[in-house]
């Protein structure tokens, strides 16, 4: 454990941010899907848009330790806004955007959150139907859409322009409040044997975890994750965090159907997922084939065989043949450069 504390980057989230932007301040940090092409943020350009938000937080009266909640699928905006919310003390309550109005009154009111961040209308007419049953809520903040300031709802832009009435001062000074044994996230449980249950992570803590993956997995520089998994659950969080501290590129899934072919599109080094979303990959892609058929199904099946026989060989320690070598290279002519990204 001493080790490993030793290599931490950083004690909070936001010196993380800040001492990745200055190690690699040209280096992707985030990739998306805008307007049907990728598009690429660069680390400076990534932190920047963070203390936008901290400072925007600032501005609506959030102080330390307060609860910020967010209510979407997995995207840009929702890794934004957890460093934002904890690039300025305030602590992230993670929403699954499949959860009944319900349990989202509850977690809200539970929590004790007065902003939520909402993906899009049909998230915001579910807290709509429960408004009365989260009295301390006082603004939402809407991804996408327009906003209604009369019932305290703010369009994303809305919400990032009060960042003006916050000066970069204010906001360090913040920070070096900020401490690892403050409280940066509440993951809460999926209600499934009972009500919610929230489990409170230090920023320490979360440090020290997406830490002690990257050594016992070998995380480098430079690769590129594929995320697709849920940010309300901590294993996504976990993710997050460990490629931030290797500087990887976090490049954002269009959405579960679209897994399949964000993978072929952004090549990705590693990507993280459980079983079952790994099953309906795998049955998309083997569908995929068996339609195709004729020479494309058997060259796909030759090459997923080749591919089997070297990464047995890799993961023994064991150097490939020269023949078996060249044929994954004639399987994926791709995979060389890929290795060296």
């Amino acid at each position: 454990m001493a080790a490993i504390l030793s290599r931490m980057p950083a004690r909070t989230i936001p010196e993380l941010v800040g001492q990745v932007r200055a190690a690699h301040p040209d280096r992707t940090a985030f990739r998306f899907k805008r307007d049907g092409e990728w598009r690429d943020w660069d680390w400076t350009r990534a932190e920047e848009e963070c203390r936008g938000i901290s400072r925007a937080l600032l501005a609506s009266g959030v102080r330390r330790g307060d609860r910020v909640a967010i209510l979407s699928q997995t995207r840009l905006e929702w890794v934004l806004c957890d460093l934002g919310i904890a690039g300025c003390g305030g602590t992230t309550v993670g929403i699954y955007p499949s959860s009944p109005a319900t349990d989202c009154a509850y977690i809200l009111d539970h929590s004790e959150a007065e902003t939520v961040f909402v993906e899009e209308a049909e998230q915001l007419a579910k807290l709509a139907a429960v408004r009365g049953e989260i009295p301390r809520l006082r603004r939402i903040v809407l991804f996408d859409g327009g906003g209604d300031p009369g019932i305290g709802v703010l369009s994303w832009e809305e919400f990032l322009r009060l960042a003006a009435d916050v000066p970069e001062a204010s906001l360090d000074e913040r920070q070096a409040a900020i401490g690892p044994e403050d409280v940066a996230s509440i993951v809460y449980t999926s209600g499934t044997t009972g009500i919610p249950k929230g489990a409170m992570l230090t920023h320490g803590s979360l440090l020290f975890v997406a830490a002690s993956a990257r050594e016992a997995l070998s995380v480098t520089p430079g690769g590129v994750y594929l995320l697709f998994l849920p940010l309300a659950h901590v294993f996504a969080r976990l993710t997050v965090h460990l490629c931030m501290s290797a500087a990887n590129t976090i490049a954002f899934a269009e959405g579960l159907n679209q897994v399949a072919d964000n993978l072929k599109e952004i090549r990705p080094n590693f990507l993280a997922g459980v079983p079952r979303i790994l099953e309906k990959i795998h049955g998309k892609i083997l569908s995929d084939v068996r339609r195709a058929g004729g020479l494309r199904e058997k060259l796909f099946h030759w090459a997923l065989a080749v591919g089997h026989r070297a990464s047995r060989l890799e993961q023994e320690g064991r150097r490939l043949p020269v023949a078996l070598a060249m044929r994954r290279a004639a399987s994926n002519p791709n995979w060389s450069s890929h290795r060296r990204r």
